[in-house]
């Protein structure tokens, strides 16, 4: 897979949801549509892992966007590590069908494997619906 460019391992989500690190690279953004429903106030746990073989500080972006909805700044989180964990509360603004959970991944430097901006990136889908008790 190359000896310049970090990649992105795993990340799995606490449903089982998975996407490889061979899906992003041969693809600049992976979309995994899952079959899970949730609900507001749900929470979603991600699981990252990368590695660089160049040993650079690797950078994850996450944003969460109800579809055709995209984010700002503000709804991004990043962290900084080769593994790391991201929970998302799902909340009434990301009620959708599908919601987009984007998280992407870059390690420290001036060019990367996708012109992007990033050397993986990948999407799950989810549909997001009201709390159960305000349906009806």
């Amino acid at each position: 897979m190359g000896g310049y460019w970090a990649r992105i391992e795993s990340v799995v989500d606490n449903q089982g949801n998975r996407v490889t690190g061979l899906q992003t690279v041969v693809d600049s953004k992976v979309v995994c549509a899952t079959d899970c429903t949730l609900r507001v106030g749900d929470r979603m746990v991600f699981t990252c892992k990368a590695i660089d073989p160049l040993a650079r500080p690797i950078r994850w972006t996450i944003s969460y966007t109800p579809d055709g909805f995209m984010p700002d700044g503000d709804l991004r989180r990043q962290a900084l590590g080769d593994e790391v964990e991201f929970c998302w509360a799902v909340s009434d603004t990301d009620i959708s069908a599908p919601t987009r959970v984007r998280i992407s991944m870059a390690s420290k430097g001036q060019s990367y494997r996708w012109s992007e901006g990033w050397d993986g990136c990948l999407e799950f889908l989810y549909t997001v619906l009201p709390r159960q008790d305000a349906v009806g």
